[in-house]
């Protein structure tokens, strides 16, 4: 191989790897304006939602002590994770009694680049089916089967 064709083939080689990396930067913003909603989901804690290390056997109890320390809340819904703020305030206090528990929140919801990241202005606990208010539903274990009236 020449020197000239060695050149050309850096060139070449060059200019793909710039390309790609303008492909990678320069992709289209998907900026969509801000919208009212309401979302009902669970409170968690972003490291451990992204991470799945789980080192307690009370998964309520460490996303509370995370959200505490400071890592970034989310609300988990079916398709994934919205990153839970409040302005320029920190959500966690709001959210401590609440970790890991189904919640309604209100809010304004902004997607940026696929980021969904929701402007919490309101929360409250979802309560399950047929609780009253403050009560927690205590699921009670299915009746032993009968015994058919032919077998003897």
């Amino acid at each position: 191989m020449t020197m000239r064709s060695k050149t050309t083939l850096l060139a070449v080689a060059g200019l793909l790897a710039a390309g790609a990396v303008m492909t990678a930067v320069a992709r289209p913003r998907q900026d969509a304006k801000p919208e009212d909603v309401i979302i009902i989901g669970r409170v968690v804690d972003l490291h451990t939602y992204m991470s799945g290390q789980y080192t307690s056997d009370d998964p309520a109890k460490e996303t509370r002590d995370n959200l505490r320390t400071g890592v970034p809340a989310g609300l988990e819904i079916e398709d994934g994770v919205i990153v839970i703020g409040m302005g320029k305030q920190n959500p966690a206090r709001k959210l401590l009694a609440l970790a890991y528990r189904d919640v309604e929140l209100t809010g304004k919801l902004y997607d940026k680049d696929g980021l969904l990241y929701v402007d919490m202005q309101e929360v409250r606990p979802v309560e399950a089916e047929g609780a009253a208010e403050g009560e927690v539903p205590v699921e009670q274990p299915a009746p032993p089967p009968q015994p058919d009236g032919d077998q003897e």
